[in-house]
């Protein structure tokens, strides 16, 4: 009843009346056509069937509002019904629910580029679609997600059925038509929708690392409530959410393996039964109660038994299989110790050594800043003593330490292991900042790189 009334009256698609809200003689009468039309409501004290269909329309509506689906409140001489805005779009999610068939992932990625190119161009003006757009990121990876789950749960729950026809129907109408990706045959064509994620990533990059984008979507988040979280905080959430395009393939990768086991399930199944004959399992039933009830179910050896089988030795000993000759296990070997020779150790001292002087850990950099450092709280890069191959080293690392810590992420060249990709954490380093300097790099005996400041914030 309350579904209805909202689709007719109360949903976004439904008309509304001339005077803007509903009355009581507006609700009745539907609400009438509904019981009459269905027959199997059930009886409530001092209401049967063969009470008149508007006093049971007039207690239902009184119960609505009694319950709180409904509010009536008093606009002049009327008393206006209308839907609570909780109760309304509580109905809007279940209907979006049940009506849900199969995603389309192509065309949220089509989405997702187009909106992003048109944030790229205007960042101020767009910058709560970016916001939505971050929310549908999430939402698509986390329908992925659910269509596997849903695959399994769907092949669990098919194999309790028994009947061939009734599994083929259960396969076609829930799995293929409900579960199953719309686009999901596209998804490994040289057609795919997903071949503009690494365009995607440009675009979020680039509002990323442009100071004056970056703080015109921050003006927007800045105008907003978060809760617990601030504005800047916010804003790098939905960065983060866009990174999920550099493991989509993970989520494909593992919905692909669940539904090509449910196809084989399923295949599996449709061909033992079209190969199998219908009676064949009756035929096995009534030979079994043949034999057991021959001579009142206790045979004599001698006694002969009436059955519709072939003549000749078909139930001889000789016809059976013979029994399978079991593994022997395999014998096992002891281990022998293996010699390392002097020249292997040599070879492994320095592969070590070669790996200590370029380890650019955060407790490496740190070591070798408050060395350079000394009495003096603030030192340029190219003050930098470069003496050793580690130091060397460590001097490559500093301009992507310091564009990590700042928050942004520029192209620098460098061969360590402390900086990575785009989603690397913050590198600590206690006591310790750094500010980088693009537009004023510094040109030394061994590399071109940007000029980073070393200050010192705490003694240690």
């Amino acid at each position: 009843m309350i579904v209805r009334l909202y689709e007719d009256h109360f949903s976004a698609e439904a008309e509304l009346p001339e005077s803007g809200y509903y009355l009581k003689h507006d609700l009745v009468p539907p609400i009438e056509r509904y019981l009459a039309h269905e027959a199997d409501w059930a009886e409530e004290e001092g209401i049967t069937h063969d009470t008149p269909v508007n006093v049971r329309a007039n207690n239902t509506l009184a119960y609505l509002i009694d319950c709180g689906w409904f509010v009536e409140t008093r606009v002049v001489l009327n008393r206006t019904i209308e839907m609570r805005p909780d109760v309304a779009q509580f109905l809007q999610m279940l209907l979006e629910f049940t009506e849900r068939g199969p995603r389309f992932i192509g065309g949220k990625v089509q989405v997702i580029y187009g909106t992003l190119k048109n944030i790229v161009d205007d960042p101020a003006g767009q910058a709560d679609a970016f916001f939505e757009t971050a929310k549908l990121v999430r939402d698509l990876v986390n329908g992925v997600a659910a269509t596997r789950t849903q695959v399994s749960e769907l092949m669990s729950s098919l194999r309790d059925i028994d009947e061939a026809g009734t599994y083929v129907e259960a396969f076609f109408n829930s799995y293929i038509e409900q579960i199953y990706i719309a686009d999901y045959s596209d998804l490994r064509t040289t057609n795919h929708p997903l071949r503009r994620r690494r365009e995607i990533l440009d675009l979020v990059l680039e509002l990323k690392i442009n100071e004056e984008k970056r703080a015109q979507l921050l003006s927007w988040y800045r105008q907003q409530k978060w809760g617990r979280l601030t504005p800047e905080q916010a804003l790098d959430r939905d960065f983060r959410r866009y990174d999920i395009f550099e493991r989509i393939e993970e989520h494909l990768d593992r919905l692909n393996r669940v539904v090509a086991t449910a196809n084989r399930q399923a295949m599996s199944y449709i061909q033992y039964t079209m190969r199998t004959r219908q009676n064949f399992d009756r035929v096995i039933d009534r030979s079994i109660e043949i034999v057991s009830s021959a001579a009142g179910g206790h045979a004599e050896p001698a006694t002969w038994i009436e059955a519709p089988l072939a003549a000749g030795i078909g139930l001889s000993e000789a016809t059976l299989a013979t029994p399978s000759t079991p593994r022997r296990p395999p014998q096992r070997r002891t281990l022998k110790k293996r010699e390392i020779s002097p020249r292997q150790i040599a070879l492994n001292n320095l592969r070590k050594a070669m790996s200590d002087h370029r380890r650019t850990d955060p407790a490496t950099v740190s070591h070798y800043l408050e060395m350079a450092l000394g009495d003096d709280d603030e030192l340029s890069s190219d003050e930098l003593p470069i003496e050793t191959v580690n130091n060397l080293c460590v001097f490559l690392t500093l301009p992507r330490v310091a564009a990590l810590n700042q928050g942004t992420t520029q192209t620098v060249h460098h061969t360590s292991g402390v900086a990575g990709g785009p989603t690397q954490r913050r590198v600590a380093l206690p006591g310790l900042e750094l500010a980088i300097d693009a537009d004023n790099p510094i040109d030394n005996a061994y590399v071109r790189a940007p000029r980073v400041t070393i200050r010192r914030t705490a003694r240690k």
